[in-house]
């Protein structure tokens, strides 16, 4: 065609895009046709014979893993792919109603239920590869039932074809273009050989039901084995070659169709092996694009995920990866290489995370149907954590990811776990596995013998023994599959310590029995030895956490781990297991209380650690998300823990389907603005020592009748009394205390029955050289009577606590007490409701050596829970500030304030937290807005003054008077969280 050259340019650039757009619509190509332009610039791509032959083997459509494969790809440098939709069996890997109609088979029985090439869209398209599509120009000649209702002859070797035929089978072309539309780049015909009677006129037809979906789609049809411009129909050559390394092209074009060729990188196509090196294909491949053509190799595709280099279907060899990668380096050079992912934080880095877990069951038959790189990505783009922790194994016992090493869920689309990693690793975001470590449902049903057995001998349906052979046979197998074949940065592992129980297995009992000598085994509370049994089983529970810990980390050092709950205020002890840090999840319901507790027992653990907030409430149903906490329920949830030095997560449910509600994230997207603004002054805070709460281990595992079960009755509502008197309080056990008593000024021995001789000894010692010990409650004075002066003779009905002239009557009998002379009595107890009754001492101080120890003589806690009495309150600290008369901070103004003192980065940190507003109540367990508090009057007490004090966040300045070592300040209003900083 020649061109006046008096046509202005635009005019012809429109002229061709109208022969173009005609050439579609006709079928027929346009020689050297421009949309073949992304085609030569891709230069080479990759070509799988995906081929489904029996209903077992169309089942493997639906677990093929496009992300495997996409992200092989990527590491190829690959910028098309041409998946086969069915050839010869008349099995396809879509569905499509125009073939079911015509064959009448149902939907699923031939055609794939999964739509693949919609989900290889998506995960390519995301990387920046094309799609093409393959199919046969004729029937599938191995289902003779086809054939007949297309108007064939049967029988399993190519037939003829006709016009006739061509029309019925473009509808079935046409149904699959239209549905992806510019989804499909490209399509290759094949058999379409002479001695089929394939002509120019089914070419046309072909090509035009393709380009009804996409115009600008190309096409080919292969004529056998040769490169040759073969119909008008074409764009680009279909080239099948069997010995590739000696063509080479002249030029861009052959014939007005882009020159292509197709071979194969195994010893045929379809294979998975290799039959020259990546040098030679490298050096041919070059040859071939340096003079404009394109090539297309073959790749042979996982059908077996137990062989697999990958154990996941549809993935490559890694050895035709390795040549992929040497062509992608000669084709492409080195600035062709993916760029270095992101570092990762590690969890002891790490301050902020989103925790997503929907405990896969029976019910989940689609596991990765909608997880997608944008629902991912959008993730990280609201919220910017510094991790994510999603499901891969809840309690059921069956896993969100298709295992080799465990139970799979009934079904997966792909393999959304890999997607998670591969998205999370581009973004430099740690990912985390949540998975249920000792309750396995699942393998307990398959191998019974790995289960606890109860005290009446039957099997437990939940906890797996420490004595069996799960944590070898499952659980470390599996972890060890997710850090190797996936990466994953760690697991938080639950249903653990608290998911524990005692173990009556014939194994079990032996090993007791051998262990301590008795013979006799308990199987009730009051029974003898029932407290020997409970502390084998947790030494029990401690090995298997050693064990797995131990051996996972023997093969994947990089791997962290950490136990739910376990060394924190579930399990208070010492850690005595290489877990690189430590968690849990507090109540989803009166979740101020709960964090104000576990974060001031975890803050001393000498371990990283973090608390998660559920993001909903369990109230009604439970996980729907139709019970959604509000932001600034989240920030002060956040606020409790961030306080005291910890980082902070947030649990949001999953869909049964895997995918997340990207509807409930703009909450946590405003909760991690809220944290990213404190972190500065906040991220390895290091408590100052003040006031120590002690919860003893000694007690608590004599007090309970389960291995690791919780019950804070005794200690909660001494607590919460001493923060709303602005106390700054730390919980620490007898191992956190032992060799630093000195430190605190203060130490509350509350509600407690029983310590350790040397132990008690320690804080009379304590005591002696300067400390001061208040102990609350009749049986813990019983144990100090001595030091105390007091003779306890007995409970008595519970009384009336008189304070400032108010009385309030007490949950708890009070001790019946005798005060020697060095007893000096305070406060005042009645025996009925009236000031004008009999009274005794309601507490005593008494000096002993340099310090002072002090007793009340009534159980506080309980009674402070159930009626948060003002009364109550005032009595606890006024007793406390005899004692402990000038904290380093105090504060005025309001009881809904929690002081936490830090020292951060050496710098002084007095955070301040709202309390405020009704947080406990269970039955209105959703708010919106949080009542300010202020103005708040501090003191705080510094050698000298500071060159300036401020207001974190922000970096407000806040005025101040300096005098007698003492700063005076005013906070005029306190909305959730602020932090003082003194410099």
């Amino acid at each position: 065609m020649k061109i006046n050259p008096g046509i202005h340019p635009r005019a012809i650039a429109w002229l061709v895009c109208i022969l173009v757009f005609w050439s579609s619509l006709s079928g027929r190509a346009t020689p050297n046709n421009p949309n073949t332009d992304w085609f030569k610039e891709a230069k080479y791509g990759v070509f799988m014979h995906f081929l489904p032959g029996s209903a077992a083997d169309l089942e493997k459509t639906g677990k093929f893993d496009v992300q495997a494969l996409a992200g092989q790809l990527e590491t190829m440098g690959v910028k098309y792919f041409v998946l086969t939709l069915g050839q010869n069996s008349g099995y396809f890997n879509a569905p499509n109603a125009a073939y079911d109609r015509r064959t009448g088979y149902a939907a699923g029985e031939r055609c794939s239920k999964r739509d693949l090439p919609l989900d290889l869209y998506a995960a390519l398209h995301a990387r920046g590869i094309r799609l093409m599509l393959y199919l046969p120009c004729q029937t599938p000649n191995g289902d003779a039932r086809a054939q007949k209702a297309f108007g064939l002859a049967q029988g399993a070797q190519d037939q003829p074809i006709d016009a006739a035929f061509a029309d019925q089978w473009s509808e079935v072309i046409q149904e699959w273009a239209d549905r992806y539309g510019d989804k499909v780049s490209g399509w290759w015909f094949d058999g379409g050989y002479e001695g089929v009677k394939f002509n120019e006129t089914i070419a046309t037809r072909y090509a035009a039901a393709v380009k009804h979906g996409n115009p600008n789609a190309i096409v080919t049809f292969n004529p056998g084995v040769k490169v040759v411009h073969y119909t008008e129909a074409e764009d680009y050559t279909a080239g099948e070659l069997n010995e590739p390394l000696e063509v080479i092209p002249t030029g861009r074009w052959l014939g007005g169709s882009q020159w292509h060729a197709l071979t194969y990188v195994g010893a045929n196509w379809g294979q998975r092996n290799t039959r020259f090196t990546g040098e030679q294909w490298a050096r041919w491949v070059r040859s071939v694009t340096d003079k404009g053509g394109v090539v297309t190799l073959d790749m042979g595709p996982d059908y077996n995920p137990e062989t697999g280099p990958n154990g996941t279907i549809g993935a490559l060899a890694k050895e035709q990866v390795a040549q992929g990668v040497a062509i992608r380096e000669a084709v492409r050079g080195a600035q062709s290489k993916p760029a270095p992912a992101p570092a990762r934080l590690k969890r002891a880095e790490s301050f902020l995370g989103i925790h997503f877990d929907f405990h896969a069951g029976d019910d989940c038959t689609e596991i990765g149907k909608n997880t997608t790189r944008a629902m991912i990505e959008s993730i990280i783009d609201q919220v910017h954590p510094d991790y994510l922790q999603i499901d891969c194994k809840g309690h059921r016992g069956l896993t969100s990811y298709p295992t080799r090493a465990g139970n799979q869920a009934p079904g997966y689309v792909g393999d959304p776990l890999r997607l998670w990693r591969e998205v999370t690793a581009e973004r430099g975001v740690a990912l985390y596995m949540h998975y249920s470590g000792v309750w396995d449902s699942e393998a307990i049903r398959k191998h019974p013998e790995w289960a606890v057995i109860n005290a009446d001998g039957s099997t437990n349906g939940n906890a797996t023994s420490f004595f069996g052979a799960y944590d070898d046979q499952l659980l470390i197998p599996q972890m060890r599959e997710l850090a190797g074949d996936y990466g994953v940065d760690g697991a938080w592992v639950d249903g653990e310590c608290w998911a524990s129980a005692q173990d009556y297995s014939p194994a079990a009992l032996k090993a007791f029995r051998e262990a301590t000598g008795i013979s006799e085994v308990p199987r009730k509370p009051g029974d003898a030895h029932w407290f020997e049994f409970l502390e084998f089983n947790r030494e029990a529970f401690r090995k298997h956490l050693r064990h797995y810990v131990t051996e996972v980390k023997k093969t994947h050092p990089a791997m962290q781990l950490c136990s739910n709950w376990a060394f924190t205020d579930h399990m208070p002890e010492g850690v005595s297991a290489p877990v690189d840090w430590i968690s849990g999840d507090y109540s989803p319901q009166d979740s101020v209380n709960s964090a104000r507790f576990s974060a001031r027992y975890l803050a001393r653990q000498g371990k990283p650690w973090d608390l998660m907030a559920w993001s909903f409430t369990i109230a009604g149903e439970k996980f729907n998300g139709s019970n959604q906490k509000t932001a600034v329920q989240l920030e002060r949830e956040a606020a409790a823990v961030l306080s005291l030095g910890g980082g902070f997560q947030a649990y949001f449910t999953q869909r049964r389907d895997g995918s997340v509600r990207l509807e409930q994230i703009p909450v946590m997207a405003e909760v991690a603005k809220f944290c990213r603004a404190r972190q500065a002054f906040c991220q390895g805070a290091v408590p100052v020592p003040q006031v120590a709460l002690l919860y003893s281990t000694v007690a608590h595992y004599r007090e309970m009748n389960g291995l690791f079960p919780r019950d804070l009755t005794r200690l909660r509502g001494t607590l919460q009394a001493l923060l709303e008197g602005q106390q700054s309080v730390e919980i620490l056990s007898e191992h956190n205390l032992t060799g630093r008593m000195a430190e605190y000024p203060l130490i509350v021995v509350a509600e407690c029955d029983t310590l350790a001789p040397a132990f008690k000894d320690d804080l009379v010692g304590y005591v002696r050289q300067g400390g001061k010990l208040l102990v609350v409650g009749g049986g813990t004075a019983r144990m100090f009577s001595q030091e105390l002066g007091v003779t306890l003779d007995g409970p008595s009905t519970p009384g009336y606590l008189e304070q400032a002239g108010a009385l309030v009557e007490t949950k708890n009998p009070v001790q019946t007490v005798k005060l020697a002379e060095k007893a000096q009595a305070f406060g005042r107890m009645h025996a009925t409701n009236n000031l004008n009754s009999p009274f005794q001492a309601a507490a005593s101080i008494t000096k002993l050596g340099q310090g002072k120890i002090a007793a009340t003589y009534f159980n506080f806690s309980q009674g402070y829970i159930e009626n948060r009495s003002e009364t109550s309150r005032a009595f606890l600290n006024a007793l406390v500030s005899e004692l402990f008369p000038k904290p380093l901070v105090q504060v005025r103004g309001s009881a809904d304030v929690d002081v936490s003192v830090n020292r951060v980065k050496g710098r002084l940190a007095v955070n301040l937290v709202n309390t405020a507003g009704p947080h406990a109540d269970l039955k209105a367990p959703i708010h919106d807005s949080i009542p300010p508090v202020g103005p708040l009057q501090m003191v705080i007490r510094h050698p000298n003054k500071p060159a300036h004090v401020t207001m974190q966040p922000g970096n407000q300045d806040l005025p101040f008077e300096y005098g007698s070592g003492e700063i005076r300040l005013t906070v005029p209003k306190l909305e959730i969280h602020d932090i003082i900083m003194v410099d």
